[in-house]
């Protein structure tokens, strides 16, 4: 029933309100609660918004809105740890660097399936994959730079750095 609900596009599976692939379809939905993780995931989220009020009379709260992004991933005991403990960026550079370190979300599902990792008893090119729908503040960004370790200085006197990148 709930899977039906987000094959036919109901719910925020389309994120942002972006096309998924036509043949895909989903079988399964396992939502992923982690008290610590969200607490610490409010914190950054809040402390964005204070630091927007602080530099700015009127800041574009839509930039740190909690936009769900589509993340690959494989269904292996690392990415159980993931579930546990967070995106870890020390991590990163399993699938290349191009816009710098970092953990990779995408706005439409059809990039991050590249990234999924094939289930157990999965047939090769049909699936089925694994992908996880996530909410991401995403604050101040720039564009990112290949095998970049952080993101550029956004406020050269404080030496802030802009909280995220985007291609």
């Amino acid at each position: 029933k709930v899977a039906k609900a987000y094959n036919d596009g109901k719910h925020g599976y389309r994120a942002n309100n972006t096309n998924m692939l036509a043949d895909t379809r989903v079988t399964r939905i396992q939502r992923i609660e982690n008290m610590n993780l969200w607490q610490s995931y409010a914190a950054k989220l809040n402390s964005m918004k204070v630091r927007a009020k602080k530099e700015t009379p009127e800041p574009d709260s839509s930039k740190y809105e909690q936009m769900y992004y589509f993340h690959g991933t494989a269904p292996h005991l690392v990415y159980e740890l993931e579930y546990q403990q967070g995106f870890n960026r020390s991590f990163a550079g399993k699938n290349a660097c191009f816009y710098g370190r970092g953990c990779y979300f995408a706005r439409d599902s059809a990039y991050s399936i590249d990234y999924s990792g094939l289930m157990p008893g999965g047939v090769e090119k049909k699936g089925p994959y694994q992908m996880l729908a996530c909410r991401v503040a995403v604050g101040e960004f720039c564009q990112g730079v290949k095998d970049a370790i952080v993101p550029a200085v956004r406020l050269e006197e404080t030496k802030t750095l802009y909280d995220s990148t985007v291609k």
